[in-house]
């Protein structure tokens, strides 16, 4: 509902990087611990793993297979892909360095995230 996001980049999409991920948004979102988080995940590999760490104040719900129009994590890519946009990088240091500058911009600006993933449905739930 507002925009704000919680950013990280971690070098592996696993169960291991991902639950690192899930505890970094829930200490974020919630430092107090008195909420119940729920996130919306689809079916990929890190997110479904056995072996995935989920903090106890976060309920993951996962959406259909096939449905990437109703995860809203799926809009807020183009805002991601923007800052690489018709540009070439020698390797994969160049790319994560216009990441690392183009993230932290997003987080800073939440009404350019919030109209992009702030779908109707999911702000009225």
């Amino acid at each position: 509902k507002s925009g704000r996001s919680r950013l990280r980049m971690l070098p592996k999409a696993n169960a291991e990087c991902m639950g690192q991920a899930l505890a970094d948004f829930a200490g974020w979102a919630d430092p107090d611990r008195r909420k119940v988080l729920v996130l919306i995940l689809d079916g990929s590999g890190g997110h479904t793993a056995k072996g995935l760490r989920v903090p106890p104040n976060v309920v993951l719900h996962r959406q259909p297979s096939c449905t990437p129009e109703l995860q809203p994590a799926e809009h807020w890519w183009p805002l991601v892909r923007e800052g690489l946009a018709n540009r070439v990088f020698d390797d994969r240091n160049g790319r994560t360095a216009t990441l690392t500058t183009r993230c932290p911009w997003l987080m800073e600006h939440p009404a350019v995230v919030g109209g992009a993933v702030g779908f109707y449905w999911a702000v009225a739930a």
